[in-house]
């Protein structure tokens, strides 16, 4: 048996659009979260698919124990 994960960063959502339209200026709300991003752009549902759907394959049959951070390289700017 194998146990992975996957941490996904913004992805673009209707939640995540809800939460850009809750702010006082959408526009500006979403391009904070744009400026946050390496890859200047929000991930797409499939592209965590993809990789839910990679770990599942038998390309990944000795990837064990692991998380998969798909984020844009997000979080490689807030380690010390």
């Amino acid at each position: 048996m194998r146990v992975n994960a996957i941490a996904p960063g913004y992805i673009e959502t209707q939640l995540t659009h809800d939460w850009w339209n809750w702010q006082a200026n959408s526009d500006e709300a979403r391009q904070a979260t744009l400026d946050l991003q390496p890859m200047k752009r929000i991930g797409q549902p499939q592209e965590v698919a993809m990789t839910a759907v990679f770990l599942a394959s038998d390309e990944a049959p000795f990837i064990n124990a692991s998380c998969i951070i798909v984020d844009g390289g997000r979080s490689a700017l807030y380690h010390d």
